[in-house]
């Protein structure tokens, strides 16, 4: 699925703190979207009667906002950055506590 860029309260106040804040916070209304505008392609994989009736169509596709599939990146397949994606994750996690070891990549 698409990771869309998500407007929440957290970049709002980032907004104030740019020299030009009400033109920082139009545009970034313009270019992000709300946290629950954000669920709805998920929510979309998760519970459309349209991917119910036609799971072949969906399984293993990229989606887009909302419920477009469309062509994903080459580098998608690439077993190496999915390793290197994984093992970064999982050190970042231990740095911060939340991650202990017990499976690797397989």
């Amino acid at each position: 699925m698409h990771a869309q860029h998500i407007i929440i309260e957290i970049t709002q106040c980032w907004a104030w703190r740019t020299p030009y804040p009400r033109v920082a916070a139009v545009l970034f209304k313009l270019f992000f979207i709300k946290p629950d505008q954000g669920a709805y392609t998920s929510c979309f994989a998760a519970a459309s009667p349209l991917v119910k009736a036609d799971p072949d169509k969906y399984k293993g596709q990229y989606i887009r906002p909302v419920g477009r599939i469309v062509a994903k990146n080459p580098n998608a397949d690439k077993v190496n950055l999915a390793e290197e994606l994984w093992e970064t994750t999982e050190t970042f996690l231990e740095g911060l506590g939340l991650y202990k070891p017990t499976e690797r990549w397989p």
